[in-house]
């Protein structure tokens, strides 16, 4: 009985030890890891810049494999080697392929066998700016698509905003490409959402208003979209029509082009009376209202009201 119970003794403190070894282990794995390492899977078109950490490998030959930091001037050196390789704007094939040459013209191998995986990126910051809820600069520690980097910065903050530029330097000077914002955000097409490697700005610019200056029962800002035109009826419609002390024949659509400042009469009694035609509106446009309460004022006075417009609170129309 005696050899029995000491059997079942050490069972249970078997049992004991390897539920704790098995707890321990459990939390070990639930660790966080405090390295900075590019996600397994990097994509084959992002381009090495100076800083990232590349693994090169040798089959059969470990002593000229191993980790090799792109230097500032974008190139790395095989150990043993003379060949500078430029790493810098290629990819991890076009790596591959130029160390095994490298290899070779060092003589240090004859058919060289080499792996290449890119283990961390210190590329340059992505700049997120414009109409975005917190405008920032991420470093990126690996390739990230331009959806992923409008959501770190919360996401567009103006509903009217159509257009998203993205601007990278490169030797020949600085490239843009504009993006529409719908097609971004919608991330249904790779076309419209690229993948950002590091020093590209984002700039997400703002929608454009339209200001109704004057006799109006409410003047304001209306939000302007080139998918959703503004008329002159549908401004009158948004802005209560006009006040009786108004001259609705004495309006005046002030607009600034490439060539200079225009004032365009119109006559909104015709307007509504479908006698004149119902022109649409531009982006920036101000439609100014005269009143018997006030003087017909000058473009650069108009333009300081419209400013104004923008700046204080509640001066946005709805549409």
């Amino acid at each position: 009985m005696r050899a029995r119970a000491t059997c079942l003794l050490a069972l249970a403190v078997a049992v004991l030890l390897v539920r704790g070894a098995a707890q321990t282990a459990g939390q070990a794995i639930a660790q966080p890891t405090t390295s900075v390492l590019v996600d397994p899977a990097v994509a084959d078109s992002y381009r090495l810049g100076p800083g990232d950490l590349v693994a090169i490998s040798v089959f059969g030959s470990p002593e000229l494999s191993r980790a090799v930091r792109v230097d500032t001037e974008g190139r790395i050196r095989m150990p043993y080697g003379e060949t500078q390789i430029l790493a810098a704007g290629r990819n991890v094939d076009e790596l591959r392929q130029a160390v095994a040459q490298a290899l070779v013209a060092d003589k240090l191998a004859v058919d060289p066998r080499v792996e290449i995986s890119v283990k961390e990126i210190q590329s340059e910051p992505i700049v997120v700016s414009g109409a975005v809820r917190t405008p920032l600069t991420i470093e990126p520690t690996r390739p990230m698509r331009l959806l992923e980097a409008l959501t770190r910065a919360g996401g567009i903050s103006d509903p009217t905003a159509e257009h998203i530029l993205v601007s990278r330097q490169d030797s020949s000077g600085i490239r843009s490409q504009d993006y529409p914002a719908s097609k971004v955000l919608s991330g249904d097409d790779a076309q419209f959402n690229p993948e950002l490697t590091g020093g590209e700005e984002v700039r997400v610019l703002p929608g454009g208003r339209v200001y109704v200056v004057g006799g109006f029962k409410t003047p304001g800002a209306l939000p302007f979209s080139e998918s959703d035109p503004l008329t002159l009826i549908r401004v009158l419609t948004y802005s209560g029509g006009w006040t009786t002390t108004s001259k609705p024949h004495q309006a005046v659509i002030m607009r600034t082009t490439k060539t200079g400042r225009h004032e365009i009469p119109v006559d909104l009694t015709k307007v509504l009376a479908r006698k004149a035609p119902d022109l649409t509106l531009a982006s920036n446009d101000v439609l100014y209202l005269p009143d018997d309460t006030t003087k017909k004022v000058g473009l650069e006075i108009l333009e300081r009201a419209a400013g104004a417009l923008t700046m204080a609170a509640g001066t946005l129309l709805v549409r």
